[in-house]
């Protein structure tokens, strides 16, 4: 898979020093769900929407 993304204006709050805690805790959430069966795209869409809703 190659995918590239260009800067959005909200990376430097989602990807700053504050947000790596949170990112650490929502791929916990991701890796609980994936060991429980659920497919990679419903697992990262469902934490992604608890997580990081704007």
């Amino acid at each position: 898979m190659n995918a590239k993304r260009g800067y959005l204006p909200e990376d430097e709050r989602n990807f700053s020093p504050a947000a790596i805690p949170i990112m650490k805790t929502a791929s916990r959430h991701i890796c609980y769900l994936l060991d429980e069966g659920y497919d990679l795209k419903s697992a990262s869409t469902f934490v992604g929407n608890h997580f990081f809703h704007l």
